[in-house]
């Protein structure tokens, strides 16, 4: 998965997680290996499918305007973990499904490397969005010349897409964007 452009999630339901010292989990293997695009859910009941239930919470929702964090999943019970528990799935960048408050939240929202999960999709869909502008640009028009002014074409394009990336909270609006 790591040199796709593509997401993974898995589960695990492996006490390990929790083991500070253990390095052959799956979370110390993420980890240590800075898996950047496969996130690890700590799920006590592996049929509960609780990855399967963090992807259908935020993917129908568009890049920039959801995090993977603090989100109720529909029909998964939470995991009754204790605060060392969790502090040691943290350690680990494995991902939580516990009770905060009287709700279920997960908690963090990260990869194995720890980048957080809707920056990794965020980033993809900024760089597809700016693939297909450039490429429907050089083919809608007969020439984009080699030279300032087929430059400024392509970066017209660029930062059309950068503003739409500004204005869906992909990137922020300040300090703005440079090209160069």
């Amino acid at each position: 998965m790591e040199t796709q452009k593509k997401i993974f999630m898995t589960r695990s339901d492996d006490p390990a997680v929790f083991d500070a010292q253990s390095s052959t989990d799956i979370a110390a293997i993420l980890q240590v290996n800075q898996y950047n695009r496969t996130a690890l859910w700590w799920n006590g009941k592996s049929d509960d499918f609780i990855d399967a239930a963090i992807l259908g919470r935020c993917l129908p929702l568009l890049p920039g305007s959801v995090t993977f964090a603090h989100k109720e999943l529909a029909g998964v019970p939470t995991d009754p973990l204790s605060e060392t528990q969790i502090g040691a799935a943290q350690e680990k960048n494995a991902n939580v499904y516990v009770e905060a408050g009287g709700v279920g939240i997960t908690l963090w929202g990260t990869m194995g490397s720890g980048e957080y999960i809707d920056i990794v999709r965020d980033i993809d869909w900024l760089e597809a969005r700016i693939k297909e502008e450039v490429f429907s640009k050089l083919v809608n028009l007969d020439k984009v010349p080699y030279t300032d002014q087929g430059v400024a074409i392509l970066e017209n394009v660029i930062r059309g897409v950068l503003r739409e990336a500004q204005n869906a909270r992909v990137l922020a609006l300040s300090p703005d964007f440079t090209l160069s």
